[in-house]
């Protein structure tokens, strides 16, 4: 049954990746995530973002990447530390990594670009939970390795928005604690 609108904004949570499990979306229902996931506002046409989709079958190379750059950050690293990192990869989930990807332009500051990137982040996990999917949004110091982001072919002005990992759950997501709106709302009184 499909939620109208306002109810599931309203109830609109992300799932952590621990809480994830069954089918992953398939190669095709991954671009129909990412086809509506473009479909936010860019003045100027101008697209600051791109995709990297790590499709399941090149997992364990990138699992590889990955051990190789958290054996590098902590020094001495426990098997425990190493399988953290290593354990979203390996999992059977969707992961879609948002590049934000600037283009130099006479009229349009880079903070409305990065504002551009992150409403399509937004848009991927609304796609995705439109598909019947759950979805995590993360960021971390793996989105900042310069040796993962060379090897996803990031050009020297990129940068990760975000590893956006997709599956399904049969536990409902708890809530967490949200804003008091009468904190963070005021009138301009003129």
């Amino acid at each position: 049954m499909q939620l109208p609108l306002e109810d599931y904004l309203s109830n609109r949570r992300s799932v952590k990746i621990m809480d994830m499990k069954g089918e992953a979306p398939s190669i095709s229902e991954l671009q129909k995530i990412m086809r509506i996931a473009s479909r936010t506002p860019d003045h100027g046409k101008i697209v600051p973002w791109r995709f990297c989709v790590l499709p399941q079958e090149n997992r364990s190379s990138f699992c590889s990447l990955v051990e190789k750059a958290t054996r590098n950050r902590y020094s001495d690293p426990s098997p425990e530390t190493v399988e953290k990192e290593l354990s979203p990869f390996k999992k059977n989930l969707g992961i879609i990594i948002l590049i934000f990807s600037p283009v130099d332009h006479f009229k349009i500051p880079l903070w409305e670009q990065q504002l551009t990137c992150g409403a399509v982040g937004m848009n991927i996990l609304h796609a995705a939970h439109a598909y019947g999917y759950v979805a995590q949004w993360l960021t971390g110091w793996i989105s900042d390795d310069q040796t993962i982001n060379a090897k996803l072919g990031l050009q020297e002005q990129e940068k990760i928005a975000g590893y956006f990992y997709i599956g399904n759950s049969d536990q409902k997501p708890e809530d967490r604690a949200r804003p008091n709106m009468s904190e963070i709302i005021t009138s301009w009184e003129g």
